[in-house]
C-alpha cells in the first residue's frame, strides 16, 4: 500500500484481525481500535506485519518526524 487514505488503512489486514476491538466503521469502535491498537503497541503484546511498519515509516518520513526508531514496536 502506497497511499493510504485513511489512519486505519495504514494497519496491515493481519494486524487488524489481532483486535479484540476492530473497527467497524463507526466513529467509536474506531477510537476503540486505535486505543487497543496504541496500548498493544506500547506494552509490546503485538507483533506487527512487515507493512504495518512500512507504512508508518513512510507516513514518518513523509511528516518529516526523525528520530523514531521503528524497531522498539517490533522487538
Amino acid at each position: 500500500m502506497s497511499n493510504p487514505k485513511t489512519i486505519e488503512s495504514l494497519i496491515a489486514k493481519d494486524d487488524s484481525k489481532k483486535l479484540s476491538n476492530p473497527y467497524d466503521g463507526s466513529s467509536s469502535s474506531k477510537k476503540l481500535a486505535a486505543k487497543e491498537f496504541h496500548d498493544k503497541v506500547v506494552n509490546r503484546k503485538i507483533q506487527l506485519d512487515n507493512e504495518t511498519v512500512s507504512n508508518f515509516k513512510t507516513l514518518f518520513e513523509t511528516l518529516n518526524i526523525q528520530g523514531y526508531n521503528l524497531a522498539t514496536v517490533r522487538n
